[in-house]
């Protein structure tokens, strides 16, 4: 019996070693920080903040397979093996454009892989969602970039204008990419609660502009940003979902005698919304969809191909570009599927679909013609 209460004893040590380190993990700066102050008032008064969290306009499960456990769904992702394909065999090829000596007068998207950009517009140079960093996770060796993709670095970039964060999830918002880019960044517009991650990690508040779904941010005479509902949920811990905001952009650039409106999707299941982005801007010259890391069990939180078409069908965009892919394995779907896939589903439209490399240019007011670059790289 001595023997067996010593065993519990030591057993009992380990558990509280192990949570006591969990704890203090968790309490790194990677996790960022909750609203607090002034970011938890602004937060508060959002309409759409309700009963102590951020919703979505149209009821949205995480997860539609509700005949699953949660034990059930944590065995299959701790011990289901993975289809061969999601993660590519070979470097996948990229080209490395020199961001800093660029046309300023030209305007470009340069796409880093998953749902990282650099567009130069209206003679400003905007960032979104930079990852650079070598996992899409806190934790080292989880999410591992796929070999080839990860080419650039903060040092690469020229002084950027506006940084632009959709959402405070890893893959889009990255703790020692965004530490880096403190003071290579003149403005920040994010999220509503997003800031208070930034001001843990040393931003200056007078730099942080945050938006909720509809507010308008204008840069200057030629460059407006308009923050608009996505579908989504936020988070960097599973204990605190949905304290900030998720939005998807779109920037509209006064262009010769009109406008000129690009829309950026953000992570997001389909709704309604893009039948009312229509009606609000009536044109929108290209749309870049998040576009991977789907699966059908969390459809209504990531758009899978199909949605993709609907939702740039419903906007009456011709003009499609899709990120979110290449970089990164989310989910269980072969690395290029969803290339492969929206490029069957544009064949007979008049959709067309742009997929540039990583590090490729894509230009706005100038026709683009990209090989598919993702066909028989393995074979």
């Amino acid at each position: 019996m001595k023997k067996l209460f010593k065993i519990l004893f030591y057993l009992l040590i380990i558990v509280v070693i192990l949570a006591i380190s969990i704890y203090l993990f968790m309490k790194t700066p990677a996790f960022g920080a909750l609203p607090s102050g002034k970011s938890l008032e602004k937060v508060k008064n959002s309409k759409n903040y309700i009963d102590g969290e951020f919703r979505n306009k149209e009821k949205t499960e995480l997860l539609t397979d509700t005949k699953k456990t949660p034990i059930k769904r944590l065995l299959e992702f701790a011990f289901e093996k993975d289809p061969e394909g999601t993660v590519p065999k070979i470097a996948l090829p990229s080209v490395k454009t020199d961001l800093k000596t660029l046309d300023p007068n030209e305007d470009l998207i340069v796409w880093f892989g998953h749902s990282s950009l650099f567009i130069q517009i209206a003679g400003k140079k905007i960032l979104v969602d930079p990852v650079f960093s070598k996992y899409a996770s806190p934790v080292p060796f989880s999410n591992k970039a796929f070999e080839g993709t990860n080419i650039y670095t903060v040092d690469d970039l020229p002084e950027i204008d506006v940084l632009l964060i959709t959402h405070d999830h890893y893959d889009h918002l990255d703790y020692p990419t965004v530490k880096k880019l403190k003071d290579k960044v003149a403005k920040v517009i994010v999220p509503l609660g997003v800031d208070a991650h930034l001001l843990r990690w040393g931003f200056d508040e007078e730099k942080i502009t945050t938006v909720d779904w509809d507010d308008e941010v204008t840069i200057d005479e030629n460059l407006k940003i308009y923050a608009l509902e996505t579908r989504h949920f936020s988070g960097r811990e599973f204990s605190n979902r949905n304290q900030s905001l998720w939005v998807s952009y779109l920037i509209e650039e006064k262009y010769n005698a009109g406008l000129y409106r690009l829309f950026l999707s953000g992570d997001g299941g389909y709704s309604s919304r893009f039948k009312g982005f229509k009606e609000k801007f009536k044109n929108i010259d290209l749309a870049v969809m998040e576009a991977g890391q789907y699966n059908e069990e969390w459809s209504l939180i990531h758009s899978l191909p199909e949605d993709i078409i609907k939702e740039v069908q419903d906007m009456e965009v011709t003009k499609l570009f899709p990120i979110h892919n290449s970089k990164f394995k989310l989910s269980k779907h072969l690395w290029y599927e969803p290339l492969e896939k929206l490029d069957s589903f544009t064949a007979n439209t008049n959709i067309q679909l742009l997929t540039p490399m990583i590090g490729e240019k894509l230009f706005l007011h100038k026709e683009n013609s990209f090989k598919k670059w993702w066909e028989n790289l393995e074979k």
